[in-house]
């Protein structure tokens, strides 16, 4: 060994070049700079310090030992390619675990959500139901205690009656006290929905003919100042809830939107199927079933505040403590619990001013056959 040629700055070398009459040698560095070796010169230098190579050995020799010393031109090349390769595959394998992780937390995010959103329901649908059992146990003291007040009314009004068969007066008045009586008695079924749900018929129920009947139950007053429009699907089939049931739901909901507007506005009700579950937000989630059918109560009203749209199926909550008849808060009560014992689903959309939408997602009877309405659809006179 004869020397070492050292750079002026430390540089990795990616390759070398030496002239074919070895009086040069050129390095390529890492950083994209080029060294120029003049041996010719370099051996006049040497030479001065006596330490030349002699002329024997030439500048091949120098070259080899030099090319020695930095390597292969081939080798360097392998060894940066192969380096680089390393590093890039290092960088894909680390992101692709960190998009992994990513998918991992977003999937969780959604779940978490979605698990918190069923537990905000499940709490919304037990405070309503811990709230309708105990007024159906207060319900049910209360309506046994009056209908037995009504049959000693009725009992002891059958006998004036008997005993006084020759006076028209007393027999108007007779019928009058009769007639009070069996409101009095349809009242107590009312408010034994609270309690216990009424029987199911066993057949399948065709809605969009409970929403006619409904509809046909109106009187021309009530719905003097009301734009009514229905929108049935005749094709939709019938659903596994008993008619009586639906069609006070209907009438609740109905008779509180109009009460909402004051008598005035537009009503729409529409009837839809649905071959699965609606994707939304239930106040109460409908009973499991392959099918549904909806019906939507829409109203033009004044709609509801955002802090009271969770309240008002509570039992005497009501917005009408001001209006000109005083709410009960029994209506929409009436209607969650009816729901609740049939298997109803029940969601309420709406926004101060722009009207209230309350609809029902009913199941399906199971194997029920799609029939066509035959009743004709129109805004009654």
């Amino acid at each position: 060994k004869i020397g070492d040629l050292i750079p002026p700055a430390a540089q990795s070398i990616n390759s070398v070049r030496v002239s074919l009459d070895g009086g040069t040698l050129v390095m390529a560095t890492a950083n994209d700079m080029v060294e120029v070796w003049r041996l010719g010169r370099l051996r006049q230098e040497l030479a001065a310090l006596k330490l030349d190579w002699g002329a024997s050995t030439g500048g091949a020799k120098v070259a080899a030992e030099a090319v020695e010393q930095a390597g292969s031109p081939e080798t360097i090349v392998m060894a940066s390619l192969g380096g680089f390769s390393l590093v890039a595959i290092l960088v894909l394998l680390t992101l692709r675990r960190h998009r992994t992780a990513i998918e991992r937390f977003v999937v969780a995010e959604a779940r978490a959500a979605q698990r918190n959103r069923e537990l905000d329901m499940a709490k919304v649908e037990l405070m309503h139901s811990q709230k309708m059992q105990a007024l159906g146990t207060l319900a049910t003291g209360i309506a046994h205690d009056f209908n037995n007040l009504l049959s000693v009314v009725r009992m002891s009004n059958k006998l004036i009656g008997r005993q006084a068969p020759a006076d028209p007066e007393i027999q108007e008045h007779v019928t009058d006290i009769e007639q009070a009586v069996l409101q009095g008695k349809s009242v107590v079924r009312s408010v034994l929905g609270y309690a216990r749900p009424e029987k199911d018929a066993g057949e399948p129920t065709d809605a969009g003919a409970v929403v006619e009947e409904v509809v046909a139950l109106l009187s021309r007053e009530f719905l003097s100042g009301i734009k009514l429009t229905l929108e049935l699907d005749r094709n939709a089939p019938k659903v596994h809830t008993a008619r009586g049931p639906l069609e006070q739901v209907l009438l609740n909901l109905v008779v509180n939107a109009s009460e909402a507007m004051h008598g005035e506005g537009g009503l729409k009700i529409s009837l839809r199927a649905c071959p699965e579950l609606p994707i939304g937000f239930y106040i109460l989630r409908p009973a499991e079933a392959g099918e549904y059918v909806q019906i939507h109560v829409v109203d033009t009203g004044p709609g509801i505040a955002p802090e009271i749209r969770d309240r008002v199926f509570e039992p005497f909550f009501t917005t009408k403590q001001h209006a000109a008849k005083a709410g009960t808060g029994l209506g929409l009560s009436l209607v969650y619990s009816i729901a609740q014992q049939t298997g109803i689903g029940l969601s309420l959309e709406s926004n101060p001013g722009k009207g209230a939408t309350f609809t029902l997602t009913i199941p399906v009877t199971d194997g029920a056959v799609r029939q066509m309405h035959s009743t004709k659809i129109g805004n009654p006179a």
